[in-house]
């Protein structure tokens, strides 16, 4: 089930399996992530794009885009939740 696809530089196969599944079936991500102070949150976020060593997605809790460092992603887990697209999903 779900697609199988290299994962880009930055980032592990079994953490980027979950975002690419949730982007390709609209689903929302619940991301572990650790910010630049090195503060680990959790956030979820819609997954839209896979950019410049990191995925844009729209945060929740911030009610905007964010930019998520492929590298600080620590887990990612999809969840039941669909989302109707703000932007087109790039994440293929």
């Amino acid at each position: 089930k779900g697609v199988t696809r290299v994962p880009p530089l930055g980032i592990t196969a079994q953490l980027w399996k979950p975002i690419l599944n949730a982007a390709m079936q609209k689903k929302t991500v619940i991301l572990e992530y650790r910010d630049a102070k090195g503060v680990v949150t959790q956030r979820e976020v819609e997954p839209y794009e896979e950019k410049n060593g990191g995925l844009y997605a729209y945060c929740e809790s911030r009610g905007a885009i964010r930019f998520f460092k492929l590298e600080s992603i620590l887990g990612a887990k999809m969840t039941n939740r669909m989302f109707v697209p703000k932007w087109d999903v790039k994440i293929q």
